[in-house]
């Protein structure tokens, strides 16, 4: 917990102190933008992967042979809306009806309009 006493508003700090504060705050600003760019380009890499031998998976209704594992990942879910989760039915319902794609990743939304180079 942080010593109450130790701490100053910024309203009574000097320009030069308040500048400093505000010139680290952008660094830090920009190092973890950066980090999380990194991170979905990692998760649109993985999620374009193409994907041969998908024999070890149960997809119940959804005829699969070869696909990426974003479409892996969204046949899984279709087969759980037909056996009744109601958030697998949610997803797959709400990425059908946009004109976006939308890929749920480890409880992540990632979400590309088309024509996007970039997250």
């Amino acid at each position: 917990m942080a010593n109450e006493q130790n701490l100053i508003p910024m309203n009574q700090r000097t320009k030069t102190e308040q500048r400093e504060i505000a010139i680290a705050g952008g660094i830090a600003s920009g190092e973890a933008r950066r980090k999380k760019r990194e991170i979905a380009e990692i998760a649109r890499m993985v999620l374009e992967q193409q994907v041969t031998d998908v024999s070890d998976y149960d997809y119940g209704a959804v005829p699969v042979k070869e696909a990426t594992v974003a479409e892996l990942i969204m046949a899984v879910h279709a087969n759980k809306a037909l056996k009744g989760d109601k958030e697998s039915a949610k997803l797959v319902l709400e990425s059908a009806k946009s004109d976006k794609k939308a890929t749920m990743l480890g409880g992540f939304q990632f979400v590309v309009e088309p024509g996007d180079d970039e997250i």
